[in-house]
């Protein structure tokens, strides 16, 4: 049982307690009166309607497991609250874990995992905002990011030849439109291959790169963790040759098709491994590229079922993929600390990841993956990234406009208005799909773009304030209000479950963009309209 200072019990096990099934194990945790829980990073709310509120886990059960798969942050840390209290558990398994919060009974809630130990660490503070920054004391913060990472980026898949880009890069400044990072996606390489530009496209990828600093642009380019299986690619002859992919139990390396075909993958919980793909990283860094968006590195394959048997190297002790979350999700971004422009102590990394585990906020901004053109999707974009804040992921985002299918006029401006006030502020959208780039909706939506864009840019020295902040106490940039208001019931509904708080100063109240009226529910305290300065 564990007790406050005051004698209020916070949390206590049920008579059950704890549970061996062969290999699994589960704690089983009393619910205390009008309990609710918050938390779980990007599964909360997976594969749950829409119209329920992403704030709240009750009544529901969550897979805690790497995959391709739309949702990809597993973040094993949940905050319960009720009227005695509020704490925290991390639950410190990377294998396959449940979290039940009430789905089959209401008796207790538990959570558990298919092997390792049980493991987890109970965190007691006065207040929610300060239970999340202990949280981060023990897993870690988020590093002061470059401030053009801050301002608006443009990501397509995907923007080719270079004269596309040069295009893309000139209209941004015609427009009078602020923007400071342009994004090479996969057909940058050549047939798909990392380490590579494509020549035909790309024929002079450093010239290419240096005019567009010129511009006043930052480039950040993809990088997948497959490496092509083909005699004479040098990546792949050299992992081969020193054996740093990972591998089958019987020492043959593990394949899997990802978009070069077929692929092996580096073993990056192997240290020769790591210090090999940051010196590869000198591809980039002396064309002149800025940062890295690192994707499909749950790890990811066509068919998305990676063999368990699989072993990684885990620091020479061997391990099967029930441990891969820490290998792929957090080693990787830690590897592109190590190339040699990360050691310059006038820089800053950027480092942009789909997937992750706790503590991933030390080493990546993060981005919600492939969401759809919907007023849903944009609504669950802001809930999701709500919840990462929730559970120590203050540097995150959406792709603004959706990156599947076609936003629509009213919709795109309504995101664009949103994600002027979202940590990570980027459009993306798909291939084949129609021109979204914020002029490409007419004239009036290129003007609400551009007004939003600019407000942005003026509110830039308070974000960045408030991301020094963050780096500091680990609180989100944007906060649930279940972290001030814990126990006002009137946020955990489903009318209100979307607003937040930006940088401290602003309550955001999204709304659907066919909506021209909504009810905005104003917590306790004093309000101010922001464009009017009037008192609600």
């Amino acid at each position: 049982m564990f007790f406050d200072l005051n004698g209020n019990l916070l949390n206590a096990d049920d008579s059950l307690g704890t549970s061996w099934i062969g290999t699994e194990v589960t704690s089983y945790k009393q619910v205390q009166k009008e309990e609710k829980f918050i938390g779980l990073g990007e599964k909360n709310g997976e594969s749950r309607p829409i119209r329920e509120s992403l704030h709240q886990l009750e009544y529901r059960l969550f897979r805690i497991w790497h995959r391709d798969d739309p949702l990809y942050m597993s973040i094993p840390f949940y905050i319960g609250i009720h009227d005695k209290g509020a704490y925290g558990i991390y639950f410190d398994n990377t294998h396959k874990s449940v979290f039940n919060f009430g789905a089959s009974t209401n008796r207790f809630v538990y959570f558990s995992a298919e092997d390792g130990d049980l493991d987890y660490y109970f965190i007691y503070q006065p207040t929610v905002a300060e239970i999340i920054s202990a949280y981060t004391w023990l897993t870690g913060r988020m590093q002061l990011p470059p401030k053009w990472a801050l301002g608006f980026q443009q990501c397509r898949y995907s923007y080719y030849p270079d004269s596309e880009v040069y295009t893309l890069a000139q209209t941004f400044r015609d427009k009078k439109m602020p923007a400071d990072v342009i994004y090479l996606d996969i057909h940058h390489m050549e047939a798909y291959k990392v380490f590579t530009f494509d020549g035909e496209k790309f024929s002079d990828p450093k010239g290419m790169i240096t005019r567009l600093k010129e511009k006043g642009f930052k480039v950040v380019v993809i990088m997948d963790p497959g490496i092509k299986t083909q005699q004479g690619y040098l990546p792949y002859d050299e992992g081969l040759e020193n054996g740093l992919f990972v591998k089958y139990p019987d020492g043959k390396t593990y394949e899997g098709q990802v978009w070069p075909g077929w692929c092996a993958f580096p073993d990056f919980t192997k240290e020769e491994t790591r210090s090999w793909w940051a010196e590869k990283m000198a591809f980039y860094t002396d064309a002149g590229v800025d940062g890295f968006w690192t994707d499909m590195n749950e790890p990811a394959s066509w068919g998305q079922f990676t063999p368990n048997l699989i072993e990684f190297d885990y620091e020479g002790e061997k391990a099967p993929i029930e441990r891969h979350a820490i290998s792929t999700a957090c080693k990787w971004p830690e590897v592109l600390r190590k190339d040699r422009f990360f050691q310059n102590p006038d820089k800053r990394p950027f480092v942009l990841t789909r997937s992750g585990f706790a503590g991933i906020q030390r080493f990546a901004a993060a981005w919600t993956g492939d969401n759809v053109a919907s007023e849903e999707h944009m609504l669950a974009g802001i809930r999701l990234v709500n919840s990462m804040g929730l559970s120590g992921v203050s540097f995150a985002g959406y792709d603004v406009g959706g990156f599947a299918a076609e936003a629509s006029k009213s919709l795109f401006a309504r995101w664009m208005s949103l994600g002027a006030f979202a940590p990570f502020y980027r459009a993306h959208s798909m291939i084949n799909s129609n021109d979204a780039e914020p002029w490409a909706f007419g004239e009036e939506v290129e003007e609400i773009s551009r007004n939003y864009m600019k407000l942005r840019y003026r509110l830039l020295p308070t974000i960045y304030s408030k991301f020094y902040s963050s780096s500091l106490s680990g609180l989100p940039i944007s906060e649930s209000l279940a972290i001030q208001y814990p126990l006002d019931e009137n946020i955990y509904l489903s009318a209100f479950q979307n607003e937040y708080l930006f940088c401290d100063a602003f309550l955001i109240a999204p709304v659907e963009s066919t909506k021209e009226i909504t009810k905005v529910y104003l917590p306790a305290g004093d309000w101010y309209y922001l464009f009017s300065d009037k008192k609600t």
